[in-house]
């Protein structure tokens, strides 16, 4: 292993002392860290063009007078398999691999560079402050909803940045945005009727990659 990190960088030769004895190429470093949205939350983001791969991590950490382990390990569950995926990126397919760090904490304390999830079964309504910075609020009965099935992952897509796919009109209830775009997890929670669950569409992560300033670093 070379043991020199600018020649890593910049893919030169080093001499025999340098990468073990030999005079090969030091390999350049194909994983890129995204810079980051700026607004808060703890969602990190690398890209390895040498693989394919878009890593995509979050830290969650689950309070409130409903909070338990077994809600963060469903959570967990639930966000990264609705949101681990594809995507083209430069012409070329990716596979989107998202990782979530959660835990259940009942003292009180915050735990630093997590985001924080206040369950609670009076929160009628879910909600997430976008990119994670702020608290978001969820329910106990959203780990085992049968009927609805990706309520927490669709507000992960919140802590992602993403808006709502929806628009509430009165007397009318939640109208998607765009109609012709089906499945779409920012605007539905629950299967088709062929069973399909909403997932993430490219353009949401395409969104997320720019929402974490990924191109100012590829």
């Amino acid at each position: 292993m070379c043991n020199a990190k600018k020649a890593i960088d910049q893919g030169k030769k080093l001499p025999n002392d340098a990468c073990n004895g030999s005079v090969t190429p030091c390999p350049a470093s194909k994983l890129k860290k995204c810079k980051g949205s700026g607004k808060g939350g703890s969602t990190n983001i690398s890209i390895n063009d040498a693989d394919k791969t878009i890593h995509i991590n979050t830290k969650m950490e689950f309070s409130g007078p409903d909070a338990s382990e077994e809600y963060a390990k469903a959570a967990k569950k639930q966000i990264e398999e609705a949101w681990s995926g594809k995507m083209t990126r430069n012409g070329e397919e990716y596979k989107v691999i998202v990782t979530i760090d959660a835990k259940s904490n009942k003292t009180g304390k915050p735990t630093s560079g997590y985001d924080q999830i206040i369950v609670d079964k009076k929160n009628n309504r879910m909600s997430q402050t976008l990119f994670g910075g702020g608290p978001g609020y969820q329910t106990p009965e959203a780990a085992n909803d049968k009927t609805r099935p990706r309520r927490i992952a669709h507000e992960y897509g919140h802590t992602l940045g993403l808006k709502d796919g929806y628009t509430d009109v009165k007397g009318k209830g939640s109208t998607p945005v765009d109609p012709t775009k089906k499945n779409d997890i920012m605007s539905e929670t629950w299967p088709d009727k062929n069973g399909i669950l909403p997932h993430p569409h490219q353009d949401h992560y395409e969104k997320v990659l720019s929402n974490q300033n990924c191109d100012d670093n590829i």
